[in-house]
C-alpha cells in the first residue's frame, strides 16, 4: 500500500482506499435491540429474513445454549401476548412489547443490541439464533 502519484488528480494517493477506514470506527448493524422495559425492536434485515409481518407472534426458544427466535403466523394472542407492529409508518423495522422475553434475552443487562446468527430450519420452522454473548449495546465505543 504505497502512495502513488495520480496523473489525473495530480495528487499522491493510497492504492487501496478501502483499507484506510478504521476497523474500530465501523458501525455494526445489529438485528435486535432490547430494552429492559420490554420493548424488543427487530432490524430490517431480520424482519426480511424471517418474513415478519404485522400481527405475527414471536417465540423465544432455548436450544442448547442458544436463544432462538421464531415467527409464529396467526398466533393465539392469549399464548403470545403482544404481537408485532411496525416501528414507524412505512418503516422496515418491527417491534413488540414483552417484558418477560426481554429479560430472558438481556439477563442482567438493562439494554442490549444483538446480532443474529445463520437461520436454521428445525422441524419445518425457521429459527434465528440470537448471539447473546456479545451485547453491542453495552460495549464502550473507543472512537
Amino acid at each position: 500500500h504505497h502512495p502513488f502519484y495520480d496523473k489525473d488528480t495530480k495528487k499522491w494517493e493510497m492504492k487501496d482506499k478501502t483499507e484506510l477506514g478504521t476497523l474500530s470506527g465501523m458501525r455494526v448493524k445489529t438485528d435486535i435491540t432490547v430494552y429492559s422495559g420490554g420493548c424488543i425492536r427487530f432490524g430490517s434485515h431480520i424482519v426480511k429474513s424471517l418474513g415478519m409481518c404485522e400481527g405475527d407472534g414471536v417465540e423465544l426458544v432455548r436450544y442448547g445454549v442458544e436463544l432462538m427466535l421464531c415467527v409464529v403466523r396467526n398466533p393465539d394472542t392469549k399464548k403470545y401476548g403482544n404481537l408485532l407492529v411496525r416501528s414507524s409508518r412505512g418503516g422496515r423495522t418491527m417491534q413488540l412489547h414483552n417484558k418477560a422475553m426481554a429479560s430472558v434475552i438481556l439477563g442482567e443487562d438493562k439494554f442490549g443490541k444483538f446480532r443474529c446468527g445463520e437461520l436454521m430450519e428445525i422441524n419445518g420452522r425457521t429459527y434465528a439464533p440470537i448471539i447473546t454473548r456479545r451485547n453491542y449495546g453495552i460495549e464502550t465505543d473507543t472512537t
